[in-house]
């Protein structure tokens, strides 16, 4: 019985753990969309000097982090890198992202499914003596 507690109360720990880095991983990717989004654009404004220039997709298809390699290379050939066309494969497919959302949301689901079920686990273990099974009437 205490073997059984033990992986109840590691079953809950883990499903926590899971529900937390879920939503850590969502935030981080969108925080570094986010980022990449306001780089992108004023390294693009600076160099080219037109005000409001768009980026090439929202901001959540943007993770990667293109202003750093467009800055590095803006000598002589600076404009040629920021050519819609070569700025295209630096943009992460939408769908490629909302797979990534998705199995963080399935990692936060399952994760706080699973801590649920060990912490019910844990606390009927422990409230009831080590007994799973219902008590056994003694006259029959």
């Amino acid at each position: 019985m205490k073997l059984l507690s033990v992986l109840c109360w590691a079953v809950a720990a883990l499903g926590v753990a899971a529900v937390v880095g879920g939503q850590v991983f969502q935030s981080t990717m969108a925080s570094r969309a986010k980022l990449s989004q306001i780089v992108h654009v004023s390294a693009i404004n600076e160099l080219f000097g037109k005000p409001g220039y768009e980026p090439v997709g929202p901001a959540e298809e943007m993770v990667v982090d293109a202003p750093a390699a467009i800055l590095s290379n803006s000598g002589p050939h600076g404009e040629q890198l920021l050519d819609q066309e070569k700025l295209l494969k630096f943009k992460v497919a939408p769908l490629r992202m909302a797979t990534v959302r998705a199995w963080a949301l399935v990692a936060t689901v399952a994760g706080g499914m699973a801590g649920l079920l060990g912490l019910v686990g844990g606390v009927l273990l422990l409230t009831r003596g080590g007994k799973i099974a219902p008590p056994t009437d003694p006259e029959t």
